[in-house]
């Protein structure tokens, strides 16, 4: 095999171009008087919107603290009736309460059975009445009849709440004004009459009225809710319990009642065997009210 030698090429020098350096073009006064301006304008806004906030700031007023409302205790309302006197009248069944510098006058004056009459204490000798309370044999109606007042709606009253009938009324040669108030009780009518002249002070003594009536029909109403609990209490247990509270433990009842006028716990009596039972009540005229295991 025969060697080949590569060709040697010529030599040449090659001459790099010259390069002359750009001087620097130096900058005139002029041209930096924009930037001065721009940098000049930039801090005048950059400062002006810090005093700006600044002021903002500092002139607020510090956040209100919230305070928590506070409610005016209320005042207890004073009973105007606290320290005055109390009637009770047992025989016809009626009570009620009457300013202590009061005086009462006690007369019997036909067609009435008891007539009870309170006045100011102005003159003892002679005292003017204000408030006058008759005990009517006669049914309320027919006083109220008598009385010539109508059996409306317009004239009907409550007065410890039994529900009356209530008319006006004008005396002759006296011209003495007021109402008249007829309410039928337990055993009688009651006749109210009153003189204008002392309306405030009557109509505190009438918001104290108390007919016993209506104890006694609360009282009646009391012993039928208990007869349920123990009708219920033999249905499951197939016996009466022993004492009314055995009701309420055995959630029969939520409590027993009691009465309204003395507080006191209604009688309550169960047999020997467990089936047959008494419950009953003192009624305010002396009576007793008595319900018993149905046989």
């Amino acid at each position: 095999m025969s060697s080949q030698t590569a060709p040697i090429l010529p030599e040449t020098n090659q001459v790099q171009p010259e390069t002359t350096p750009v001087q620097p073009i130096p900058s005139s006064p002029k041209s930096k008087l924009p930037l001065i301006l721009a940098v000049i304008i930039l801090l005048g806004i950059v400062g002006g919107v810090g005093v700006f906030f600044g002021r903002s700031f500092s002139g607020s007023k510090s956040p209100a603290t919230i305070q928590p409302t506070i409610s005016p205790t209320p005042i207890p309302t004073l009973d105007p009736t606290a320290n005055w006197k109390t009637y009770n009248n047992q025989k016809y069944g009626f009570s009620f309460k009457y300013p202590s510098t009061w005086v009462t006058q006690f007369l019997t004056l036909e067609p009435y059975l008891y007539t009870i009459e309170l006045s100011p204490e102005i003159n003892k000798d002679a005292p003017v009445w204000a408030l006058s309370i008759n005990i009517s044999k006669q049914d309320y109606l027919t006083e109220a009849q008598t009385e010539k007042i109508q059996p409306t709606k317009e004239n009907t009253i409550t007065v410890g709440e039994q529900l009356g009938l209530t008319g006006s009324y004008k005396t002759t040669p006296s011209g003495w004004t007021g109402r008249t108030i007829v309410i039928q009780n337990q055993k009688a009518s009651v006749v109210i009459r009153t003189q204008k002249e002392f309306e405030t002070e009557i109509k505190q003594i009438l918001s104290t009225f108390i007919f016993t009536r209506v104890f006694d029909t609360m009282r009646k109403a009391d012993l039928n809710i208990i007869r349920s609990g123990l009708e219920l209490f033999r249905a499951d247990q197939g016996k009466y319990p022993s004492t009314l509270k055995e009701l309420v433990a055995n959630k029969y009842m939520v409590t027993i009642p009691k009465d309204r006028e003395t507080n006191s716990e209604y009688y309550y009596q169960i047999s020997q065997t467990g089936l047959d039972y008494s419950l009953s009540a003192k009624l305010n005229d002396g009576t007793t009210y008595t319900i018993k295991a149905p046989k």
